[in-house]
């Protein structure tokens, strides 16, 4: 958890200094938990389903 709070201001520097002209980066996911999964698989493909759409919306 936390991989990206680590990875988006890299991105965004990353982008600016090659001139990218393109949206921001967002990020979709679970919120940050002490626990690394939705722990019941049912709960894991509702999100998986809800992730997917949001991202590529």
């Amino acid at each position: 958890m936390g991989g990206w709070t680590f990875v988006d201001p890299w991105l965004e520097l990353t982008l600016a200094r090659l001139d990218v002209a393109a949206k921001r980066a967002r990020y979709v996911g679970r919120p940050a938990t002490a626990s690394t999964a939705a722990g019941l698989m049912s709960r894991h493909a509702k999100e998986l389903q809800t992730f997917l759409a949001a991202a590529f919306a």
